[in-house]
């Protein structure tokens, strides 16, 4: 399936580029959501996380 093959070559230095200039666009709380996030997958750490708040509150950017 070509979706799956387009979603599978990605560049991980734009990638990261664009995790460190979006960073700084989260809020607050946004932010220590992400750390804890990146914390327990550099610590491979099994965890769910459950973000949840209303709509147009930017969870789908934190996602990305």
């Amino acid at each position: 399936n070509y979706l799956i093959k387009e979603e599978q070559q990605y560049d991980i230095e734009k990638l990261a580029r664009s995790t460190e200039d979006n960073y700084f666009h989260l809020n607050v709380n946004q932010q220590a959501a992400f750390k804890q996030i990146i914390t327990a997958i550099e610590n491979n750490i099994s965890v769910i996380f459950f973000v949840d708040s209303p709509g147009g509150t930017g969870k789908t950017f934190l996602y990305k």
